[in-house]
């Protein structure tokens, strides 16, 4: 006994006078597999001995091993009939059907034992419950007639499978959340529908519907798979497309459906057809070969490429090979950009190697016209999927591999739409692998777009010197002049008065009607780049950037077009004119030229840099400084929206200075600008930096603390911190808004030695 209550410890609660027995260490009883069918079956023959009924009961037979099946069955068995006294024992095991089968032990030991006459075997299956089963059991507890009940045992039914348990189990967590409920009105049970109706299947629900699949039909089973292939979730037109084809393999999946929905693997809504738990559908399609996977995918995704326009770079041969056809349904009512994405999708799945060498090419056009439909629904990280495919498809020798599309250029747009997607998403690494590839293996005229991205990812990282110097190389070998060294005082009033003096060839008029002229391809990057150049040399306060603005005044002029970008350069140009010459006039004027050209064009990041120069340098002189007020404020909640936080919080920073020379109500001030600083802290913590002067400043004037250096979580509790960090990572533009804080508070409180000399540092 000391031995065997290692392995039994419920002995001494079924013997007693056992508990007094010393047990031996498990060390020193290490039973051999022999040594313990001896001790067991002499422990059982002396139970019988004392007449006492054994029962004895195993749960999940089937994951036993041989040797504990030849220990129970064989062994235990045998000791009883040696001893005669089988009529007191009995032997309770349970197994899942399903899983034991042909050479399974347990299999074997069954049939011997049936075989042998020596005991009465009895077998109960124990199938689940009917939807009639459950639906009884529901209205027996809630003490209703069926007919209340019933559409609530259906739902029960499919998501649980007719598992007693788990029923059981769903039934109590829906009294407990109240899905289930008493009505006082009806005084009876009720339950919330539409809580219903969203029940999801629980996991081991799901392992319970996973272990039944061998029950199921070899054409059912092969349209589950089928299903499996299509995701989570498909529309049934896709389904009913495929059922429609000519393809042998895809015939009947519509049939199955009804009979896959009853046994609650799956769900049937709305147009949709969904698996009612992932781990599922995770089970089906991992159940089958790999080689057959992918070939399913690959019939899957050239079917339904074909039933769209995609289908005309498919070569002859390739498409006889598969046995395709157009299906003989109404595609209209899904759209052949869904039906190209879901093809798409399935191709990418099966593989490049999966796939002839000749029609890769052909499925990287595919993935580039995806991506490109989801780019422009804003959606960059999967756009980004799927160049990345499309590129997994092109292979090694990407920029000299010619097929049916030209190589190089779907090469390159792919590239490029992959650059500009991660570049979205603030992939920086990936966008100067992307932009790298193009810059050293295209044309160089075709790089330009990738240069722009590149430097786009450069300033987010901060590094406008580096944006200029390549700007600077880049423009040279363009033709375009820039000098070596910086310009003087001289040499930009200089230039400004050549680029004024061939400005004056045009008036407003034309420059509206100019403005409706699009640039083609290179003359749009072209202004791109210039642009970028700009930003960075504004953003170090570079001595080129007047020479750039009246350049870029010069090229918009002289080719007879205008972007969004150009806004930008004929604002700066107008602010030029009052900063240097303190012409007034001319500023407006091409203020006004500014703002006609932004009326004209599309909203993005351009336009809010034009917005913040026009309203926050040269239109605030010739309109009520509310209006300019409100005018920028409008402007920071475009740029928070197209997600240019640098400009926008600039916006909102002159916005503060010109609302606080108005007289605006400082309550109201101080409030709007806390809850834009909790805004931008959400999405850019540098940005967010110069929002919190704002409210600081606002919090002096009010003589008040609201804690705005909250937001930070420590990082910061000052404005003396962020200074050391301004100083420390050179960030010239919060230094200098740091100082202009000083100078304004000091300034307000009438200090003027101390403002002066704020201003002068």
């Amino acid at each position: 006994l000391s031995s065997l209550m290692w392995y039994l410890p419920s002995i001494q609660n079924l013997i007693e006078g056992t508990n007094s027995v010393k047990r031996t260490s498990f060390v020193e009883t290490n039973l051999t597999h022999w040594q313990l069918v001896f001790l067991v079956t002499r422990f059982v023959q002396s139970l019988l001995k004392m007449d006492r009924p054994i029962m004895l009961i195993l749960d999940d037979f089937q994951w036993a091993d041989a040797l504990t099946i030849d220990l129970v069955l064989g062994d235990i068995l045998s000791s009883v009939f040696d001893q005669k006294k089988s009529d007191r024992f009995m032997f309770v095991g349970m197994y899942r059907d399903d899983e034991v089968f042909g050479e399974h032990p347990l299999s074997m030991k069954l049939s011997n034992l049936r075989q042998s006459g020596n005991a009465n075997v009895t077998e109960i299956p124990l199938d689940g419950f009917s939807k009639r089963d459950i639906t009884d059991m529901i209205a027996t507890e809630l003490k209703l007639p069926r007919r209340i009940v019933s559409e609530l045992g259906d739902v029960v039914h499919k998501k649980t499978s007719g598992h007693i348990l788990y029923a059981v189990k769903l039934l109590n967590s829906m009294v407990r959340d109240s899905t289930i409920y008493f009505d006082l009105k009806l005084c009876r049970f009720d339950w919330r529908w539409d809580k219903v109706c969203t029940l999801k299947t629980a996991d081991g629900v799901a392992d319970f519907i996973v272990s039944t699949f061998s029950k199921l039909e070899p054409e059912v089973l092969h349209s589950l798979r089928i299903l499996s292939c299509l995701g989570f979730q498909c529309d049934f037109d896709v389904i009913e497309l495929l059922d429609s084809s000519s393809v042998e393999s895809f015939q009947g999946i519509s049939s199955a459906l009804q009979h896959l929905a009853d046994v609650g693997i799956i769900e049937i809504a709305g147009g949709l057809v969904e698996f009612t738990h992932d781990l599922i559908q995770q089970h089906v399609y991992e159940g089958f070969e790999l080689e057959q996977r992918k070939k399913l995918h690959l019939q899957i995704g050239l079917f339904l490429g074909w039933q769209t326009s995609a289908v005309n770079l498919l070569e002859g041969d390739f498409k006889k090979k598969m046995y395709l056809s157009h299906s003989t349904n109404d595609i209209s009512v899904i759209s052949e950009r869904s039906l190209l994405c879901i093809a798409t999708d399935q191709i990418n799945h099966a593989g490049p190697e999966f796939v002839e060498a000749s029609q890769r090419n052909v499925f990287a056009a595919w993935n580039l016209s995806v991506g490109k439909e989801i780019s422009a629904s804003f959606n960059f990280g999967c756009a980004l999927h799927y160049y990345d495919q499309g590129i997994a498809f092109i292979g090694k020798d990407v920029w000299i591999n010619e097929c049916l599309v030209d190589g190089t250029q779907l090469c390159l747009d792919l590239y490029q739409g992959a650059a500009e997607a991660a570049s979205s998403i603030r992939h920086d690494s990936k966008v100067a692998y992307y932009t790298n590839s193009i810059i050293r293996n295209a044309p160089f005229e075709s790089t330009l777009p990738a240069w722009v991205i590149f430097m786009s990812c450069l300033e987010s990282s901060g590094k406008h010197f580096e944006i200029i110097e390549k700007g600077f190389n880049l423009m040279r070998i363009m033709k375009i002049e820039i000098p070596t060294t910086p310009p003087s005082i001289m040499d930009i009033m200089e230039s400004m008065t050549k680029t004024t003096i061939f400005a004056s060839r045009y008036c407003i008029n034309q420059g509206v009607g100019i403005s409706q002229k699009r640039p083609d391809k290179q003359n749009r990057n072209l202004l791109r780049l210039f642009d970028a150049i700009t930003v960075a040399a504004y953003s170090v306060s570079s001595p080129y950037l007047p020479l750039l603005t009246f350049e870029m005044v010069y090229y918009c002029l002289q080719n007879e077009f205008f972007e969004t970008e150009s806004a930008v350069a004929f604002a700066g140009f107008g602010y030029f004119h009052i900063a240097l010459k303190q012409d007034y006039e001319k500023g407006k004027y091409w203020a006004k030229i500014a703002l006609e050209i932004l009326k004209q064009t599309r909203p993005s990041s351009a336009t809010v840099r034009a917005r913040w120069m026009l309203y926050g340098h040269i239109m605030l002189w010739f309109i009520p400084l509310k209006e300019a007020a409100r005018k920028l404020f409008a402007t920071n909640q475009l740029g928070m929206k197209l997600g240019d936080f640098k400009t926008a919080v600039s916006a909102l920073t002159l916005s503060t200075n010109i609302a606080l020379l108005e007289g605006e109500n400082l309550l109201l001030l101080a409030r709007d600008r806390f809850s834009e600083m909790k805004k931008v802290v959400k999405y850019n913590i540098e940005c967010a930096k110069l929002a919190v002067l704002d409210v600081v400043l606002v919090d002096e004037l009010r003589g008040e603390n609201t804690n705005p250096f909250a937001i930070f979580d420590g990082k910061f509790s000052s404005v003396d911190d962020l200074m050391m960090d301004a100083v420390t990572n050179k960030n010239i533009n919060l230094i200098s808004n740091i100082y202009f804080r000083r100078l304004f508070l000091a300034f307000w409180e009438g200090n003027y030695d101390i403002a002066e000399s704020h201003l002068r540092d």
